[in-house]
């Protein structure tokens, strides 16, 4: 698959996926699978796919593959931790928050979830604080908006 193929199956798939048309998106992903340069973003499609499609257990086994294929991308890390949470798989999960709010220190939405499953998994000192990060980024973001 050439550059501008994968970047019309890629634009494609996400119309389709967007539309809420996981039958028609998931053939697309699969392609990009083929491809170097599309296979993150190919298991990144299926993840979001399977999981539309009530299937929280193959979307962690995409959001796995993607996360070794990009363990810098903090999106990825923070949709694993979500479907690692719903498929109650606690403390793997809170280790993919960690991890994305590691990546993505000014995101205050991976610092709440990372928080909650570390509160979850009985680690209090460690979640309360965690809280706490996202608490301090807000006031912050929330002082530069006034």
């Amino acid at each position: 698959m050439n550059a501008s193929s994968l970047e019309e199956t890629v634009r494609r798939a996400g119309e389709l996926l967007a539309a809420g048309d996981h039958e028609q998106a998931a053939p697309l992903y699969e392609r990009m699978l083929e491809a170097e340069d599309g296979r993150a973003e190919g298991h990144l499609g299926l993840a979001r796919t399977h999981f539309g499609q009530g299937r929280p257990d193959e979307a962690a086994r995409h959001l796995r593959s993607a996360a070794d294929l990009r363990p810098g991308d903090a999106e990825i890390q923070g949709e694993l931790a979500l479907v690692l949470r719903r498929l109650g798989l606690t403390g793997e999960a809170s280790v993919a928050a960690a991890r994305a709010a590691q990546l993505a220190p000014q995101e205050i939405d991976f610092h709440w979830l990372n928080g909650a499953l570390l509160l979850m998994n009985g680690r209090y000192a460690e979640g309360w604080a965690g809280w706490g990060q996202a608490r301090v980024l807000e006031d912050a973001t929330s002082e530069t908006t006034r």
